[in-house]
């Protein structure tokens, strides 16, 4: 399965300042979403830090507090 990133725009409100973001699509719901901090982490562990990709899932996972497949960590 190929992965997907969506890019979701958010806005803040001239009037009130509160910032809204765009709901994912619908085929996507249900999708963990991943901000850009955490994708660089992974992608950080993977490369740089020479890890396998079954390990940088097991670490991020332990950060995060939720499962992450392996399929969702990036390849070194």
């Amino acid at each position: 399965m190929a992965k997907v990133a969506y890019l979701l725009p958010r806005r803040r409100c001239g009037c009130c300042g509160k910032i809204t973001t765009a709901a994912p699509s619908w085929g996507a719901a249900g999708n963990v979403t991943y901000g850009p901090n955490i994708n660089a982490a992974a992608i950080l562990l993977a490369s740089e830090g020479n890890m396998p990709i079954e390990r940088t899932a097991h670490l991020m996972e332990a950060l995060l507090g939720t499962p992450v497949s392996t399929g969702s960590s990036p390849a070194p």
